[in-house]
């Protein structure tokens, strides 16, 4: 099992580099696999940043990609459409706030499954500062919480509070020693000021057209649903885009599933592997 760091976060620090983001990541992570570490074939699962990447890693690489996992539901866009809004614009920066609302209405979901719709809506509005700082003036919030450790420990605490799996109390779902393991990760490190950047770079890179979208289509995906995540599709939507053979409904867990109930998490990543034997 390798589990790369994102380029500029935690272990893959210091950055001497500017620009990276979620796309140049994926091209780095398929070299790393094959080129670096000399595997003809890998899998790949992740969520968050992860899952994009995941995701894109299948539909950029499917000669090489076994199978793809992702706890949050992003699913690669095969083709490019015709009216992608400029990189940086206002109007990418609103779909990118509000996407999930405004791709999905309650109607797209099936009857069972429409409660997720108020779910998704509830809980994206937690993060709507989160990813307006992240993508137009992340530096800002980065000097501010490089020079305060109780600064930082309250911008990553209060998403791990909001976005996973708990009922006011983070400690629910995360233990003490866990949340000053993960604060102390950027600050000992220094990392938060090159992690903000990510976002931004990101949301500033025009979408890359599939090189063989019919390749990329035979991939298969395992895609867990988590009832306190931050997004979710529809599962008929998640099947006409993706090659879905294996869809879970969990009873608990958030947008950190991996770290709120890992034992879960772990047995259905194992379920999933199993079917590409």
């Amino acid at each position: 099992m390798v589990v790369p760091s994102l380029p500029g976060f935690g272990f893959s620090t210091p950055l001497r580099v500017d620009g990276l983001q979620t796309s140049k990541g994926v091209d780095m992570w398929a070299d790393l696999m094959t080129d670096v570490l000399g595997y003809d074939r890998f899998a790949a699962a992740g969520g968050d940043f992860g899952a994009m990447m995941s995701g894109t890693l299948g539909a950029r690489y499917p000669d090489r990609v076994l199978g793809v996992y992702i706890t949050l539901p992003s699913l690669p866009a095969l083709s490019v459409p015709d009216n992608v809004p400029e990189p940086g614009s206002t109007s990418q920066l609103v779909g990118m706030l509000m996407g999930p609302a405004m791709r999905t209405s309650p109607d797209d979901f099936a009857p069972e499954e429409r409660h997720r719709y108020g779910v998704m809506e509830d809980r994206w509005k937690t993060a709507l500062s989160h990813i307006a700082v992240h993508t137009t003036d992340p530096q800002t919030l980065a000097f501010a919480l490089h020079d305060s450790p109780a600064g930082l420990a309250s911008w990553l605490v209060e998403r791990r509070r909001n976005w996973s799996d708990n009922e006011g109390d983070v400690e629910e779902a995360f233990s003490r020693q866990f949340l000053l393991d993960t604060v102390s990760i950027y600050w000992f490190t220094e990392s938060f000021v090159t992690t903000s950047r990510w976002y931004w770079h990101t949301f500033r890179t025009p979408p890359q057209a599939v090189p063989d979208p019919e390749a990329a289509r035979q991939v298969p995906f395992g895609m867990p649903v988590f009832p306190k995540e931050m997004i979710f599709v529809p599962r008929a939507a998640a099947e006409a885009t993706a090659n879905v053979i294996h869809w879970t409904e969990h009873p608990r867990g958030g947008h950190f599933a991996p770290s709120e109930v890992p034992d879960v998490f772990t047995d259905d990543v194992r379920a999933f592997f199993r079917k590409l034997r």
